[in-house]
C-alpha cells in the first residue's frame, strides 16, 4: 500500500466532524461542518463560538469530500475547511491540514498570496469577510495558540494553525 494512503488512513482515525454554527454573508444564522483532530474539537468549537459572537462572515463551510478532496476546487467555491490530507501546492510537504491542526477562511477573500499559490485573487482588505492583522477573528484564534499565516513573508490570509 502507498505510503500515502497509509498516512491518511492514520490520521482518519483521529479526525472528527463537528457541526459549526456561524453567520453567513446574507448576516443569517447558518450551519456547516468542518474535520479537525479530535484533541482541539473543544476549543474549535469555542473559537466558532467567538467568532459568531462578534459576526464575521462565513460565506460556507463544507467538510472536503464535498470537493472530491480536492483543495482548489474548495477554494474557488470559497469554501471555509480543516482537515484535508494532503501536500503544500507545490512541493513534497504535508500541509497542515493534513494533520487536522488547521483551518482556513473565506479564502476568496483571504488568498495565499504565492507563486505556486492554487488562486490568484485579490487580498482587498476592508471587503466583507476579510481577515486583516488587527482583526478581532485573529485575536480570538490568538488567545487559543493558533497561529495566523497572515503574518508570513508569503502571506496565506484565509489560514490559521494549532501548533
Amino acid at each position: 500500500m502507498d505510503l500515502f494512503i497509509k498516512g491518511k488512513k492514520l490520521i482518519d482515525n483521529d479526525i472528527v466532524k463537528i457541526k459549526i454554527s456561524f453567520i453567513n454573508f446574507n448576516g443569517s444564522e447558518d450551519t456547516g461542518f468542518i474535520e479537525v483532530h479530535k484533541n482541539i474539537k473543544d476549543e474549535v468549537i469555542k473559537i466558532f463560538n467567538e467568532i459568531k459572537e462578534i459576526r464575521f462572515p462565513i460565506f460556507k463551510m463544507k467538510t472536503i469530500d464535498n470537493y472530491d478532496y480536492e483543495d482548489e476546487k474548495s477554494v474557488i467555491d470559497n469554501n471555509s475547511s480543516g482537515y484535508n490530507f494532503r501536500f503544500v501546492n507545490g512541493t513534497n510537504k504535508l500541509s497542515d491540514h493534513s494533520i487536522g491542526l488547521a483551518i482556513d477562511i473565506n479564502p476568496t477573500q483571504n488568498p495565499w498570496i504565492h507563486p505556486s499559490a492554487l488562486n490568484k485573487f485579490s487580498y482587498i482588505p476592508g471587503k466583507k469577510g476579510t481577515i486583516e492583522k488587527n482583526s478581532k477573528i485573529v485575536s480570538i484564534f490568538e488567545k487559543y495558540g493558533w497561529s495566523w499565516g497572515g503574518n508570513w513573508k508569503n502571506p496565506d490570509y484565509q489560514h490559521f494553525f494549532k501548533g
